[in-house]
């Protein structure tokens, strides 16, 4: 009797985990929910304050298989008074791939060698919210050995934030977003103060708000 009870609570937990983990993975499909915000970062302005829209793109298929993004854009930003130029990326898709996607990862493994440990950028907006974006900086291998910067944060369509284990905070949710903004750093500039990253995204961030979907209550 005893073993057939643990055997029916063995099979509970195997069933639960195995819907937990196809809820996580979208093994079923993207729910309407996640199609309704993939729809919505499509309607994200052109411009912001200073910066202005130079060129648009897309991820490359690996990077799509791999982050299962129900939707996604790569813009080009310049800015018209200082020149400075910066590339914002943004994806909404399953939690699972997206919250683990970093690119301490990714550039590490490619033609960059990340310049030490990221650090948390808090940012206050006027309307007095405040966003949090993780932020690491990678030396290219290439004869210049240009300095990039990188930013990114998650959000299930409230405020951005950048936990410790994106994977674990956000574990549950119907669709998670992902921003990433990187820019060159120039020769000269001060590599300790994020001021291109600040400057743009003080203007971006409230136009990409108010595209941002809530999920439904469940």
């Amino acid at each position: 009797m005893k073993a057939a009870v643990a055997l029916a609570i063995v099979g509970a937990v195997t069933l639960a985990s195995g819907l937990w983990q196809g809820r996580l993975s979208h093994r079923w499909g993207e729910s309407t929910a996640m199609l309704d915000a993939a729809r919505r970062i499509e309607q994200v302005e052109a411009n912001c304050g200073n910066w202005a829209l130079q060129s648009t793109g897309t991820l490359d298929e690996t990077a799509l298989t791999q982050l299962e993004c129900a939707g996604q854009f790569v813009r080009t930003y310049v800015n018209q008074r200082t020149g400075e130029a910066v590339i914002a990326t943004l994806i909404v898709g399953p939690p699972g791939p997206t919250s683990v996607h970093r690119p301490e990862i990714c550039l590490s493994s490619r033609n960059y060698t990340s310049r030490g440990e990221r650090r948390r950028v808090v940012l206050h907006h006027s309307d007095g919210a405040t966003s949090e974006f993780w932020a690491s900086d990678f030396q290219a291998h290439s004869a210049g050995g240009e300095l990039l910067r990188v930013c990114y944060a998650w959000s299930t369509g409230g405020e951005w934030t950048a936990p410790n284990d994106a994977r674990f905070a956000f574990a549950g949710s119907p669709y998670l977003y992902k921003v990433q903004v990187s820019t060159v750093l120039r020769a000269g500039e001060d590599a300790d103060k994020d001021t291109t990253m600040t400057r743009f995204l003080q203007d971006f961030l409230p136009k990409l708000q108010r595209r941002l979907v809530l999920p439904p209550h469940r």
